[in-house]
């Protein structure tokens, strides 16, 4: 018997290998659908969504993760709660940020590419950041 720290190890392997792959696959279903045209809007609207949500992600994930096993550590719970409040705090204003910034380039999307995306992005605006 192998311990569970192998097979812990070796299931989130492959979740990220598979996960990987039917991202690409899902590209490739999504090319042969749209066509190049059509695929091409859609990088276009996926990657300005990427960009501005990446901008506007203040990353407080690694200060929440390193102070947060500190505090755990030394059971100063009052601190941890308010580290947490804090952090999650700073994440969702972050997605507001990209979100809006999203929205205002929606209308001035046809000054930037010659195809207007002005619905696209604003439905994009509203869709969970990653």
């Amino acid at each position: 018997m192998r311990s569970p720290v192998f097979w812990r190890r070796s299931s989130t392997a492959a979740g990220v290998y598979l996960s990987a792959a039917l991202g690409f696959l899902g590209s490739v279903v999504a090319f042969r659908e749209l066509g190049t045209y059509n695929f091409g809007l859609l990088a276009l609207v996926l990657a300005a969504t990427g960009f501005f949500q990446l901008f506007a992600d203040l990353t407080v994930d690694e200060a929440v993760i390193k102070y947060g096993f500190r505090y755990e550590a030394q059971e100063r719970w009052g601190r941890f709660r308010r580290v947490f409040r804090i952090g999650l705090s700073l994440k969702l204003v972050g997605g507001v940020i990209g979100a809006v910034a999203i929205a205002i380039l929606a209308p001035l999307s046809h000054l930037i590419w010659a195809h207007g995306l002005a619905g696209p992005l604003l439905v994009a605006a509203w869709r969970p950041g990653a």
